[in-house]
């Protein structure tokens, strides 16, 4: 009977602490994003969690199996505090596409589908005149966007940078079909 108490206590400290840090990942995505009052939020139940399992491993400090729970719990959550970020996906990004060969096909394409597109020109190293392709997107539609480029072009060159704040533009329904 004391073993299954002991095993109970470990589960919830490995399932405490990877609340806590996936919270703590979570927490820290919303400052990036300028959201303060989510973040506020989060933080407050994040340190209640996070005193709780400290002091019952503080309080079990001989105890190895509680220390290497709280370890994996730490470790985890952060696995899942960034995998539930990418399936949450706050915010924007800003795509831009350099495609050797498929250039205006991919334009439609992406207008197509209900992207906003901006195009300029641009010289490579080769000194040929390269469509630079800028898109800004919901983080939610990314995937959307990749497949696209990857179906048209897998060859294409793509960098994705995180956009803190906009202001006007055009975001409008992406067409997943």
């Amino acid at each position: 009977m004391v073993t299954l108490y002991l095993f109970i206590g470990y589960l919830i400290v490995f399932l405490a602490r990877c609340l806590d840090i996936s919270l703590a990942t979570i927490r820290i995505l919303m400052i990036l994003h300028g959201q303060r009052v989510y973040a506020a939020i989060i933080g407050f139940f994040e340190s209640l969690i996070f005193i709780a399992v400290l002091t019952y491993v503080l309080h079990e400090l001989n105890d190895f199996p509680s220390l290497f729970f709280y370890a994996l719990g730490f470790a985890t959550g952060n696995y899942l505090g960034i995998f539930i970020e990418e399936k949450v996906a706050i915010g924007c990004a800003n795509i831009q596409v350099i495609s050797k060969t498929n250039s205006d096909c991919l334009i439609e394409e992406m207008r197509g589908k209900g992207f906003g597109v901006t195009v300029v020109d641009g010289h490579g190293r080769e000194g040929k005149l390269r469509k630079i392709i800028h898109v800004l997107i919901k983080r939610k539609d990314m995937k959307v966007l990749m497949d696209l480029i990857e179906k048209i072009d897998e060859h294409a060159f793509v960098t994705v940078l995180d956009t803190k704040k906009t202001m006007g533009g055009y975001f409008s329904k992406i067409k997943v079909k």
